[in-house]
């Protein structure tokens, strides 16, 4: 089973949704995998983490994901133009400030409630780079 699945809303907009288990280490490696080689491919996207779905996230994953941006930090930098983030839940509000006290995106980020704003968000930036 697994934990991210990734999906294309438009040319530059890729949405990563989190499935409603608490991953175990090979899910949760093969995400990131999956994750280093959209970075290592794409230019320009805007990245939709939709984690309204999401459970709770072990310590050891946690620290595993801030180590993560921070070994990729140059490729998020290169391939990412805005990390939006879709969080409803308190309890994974406070897992995400808990890996960005280890790491915080290097990119510009934001977090919303719903998938729409986050898409809305998305294009609005996508737009925006456009027109400079």
């Amino acid at each position: 089973m697994q934990y991210a699945t990734f999906s294309e809303i438009t040319d530059n907009i890729v949405k990563v949704s989190f499935a409603g288990f608490d991953p175990n280490e090979q899910q949760f490696e093969a995400y990131l995998k999956e994750f280093e080689v959209l970075i290592t491919s794409r230019r320009g996207i805007v990245v939709i983490l939709d984690g309204s779905k999401a459970k709770y996230l072990s310590s050891k994953l946690r620290i595993r994901q801030g180590n993560w941006i921070k070994e990729n930090r140059e490729s998020i930098r290169e391939s990412c133009e805005k990390w939006c983030y879709v969080i409803n839940s308190p309890l994974v509000k406070f897992i995400m400030q808990g890996i960005f006290l280890v790491q915080k995106p290097p990119v510009d980020y934001a977090v919303f409630t719903s998938i729409p704003e986050a898409e809305a968000d998305a294009k609005n930036r996508l737009l925006v780079k456009l027109s400079a």
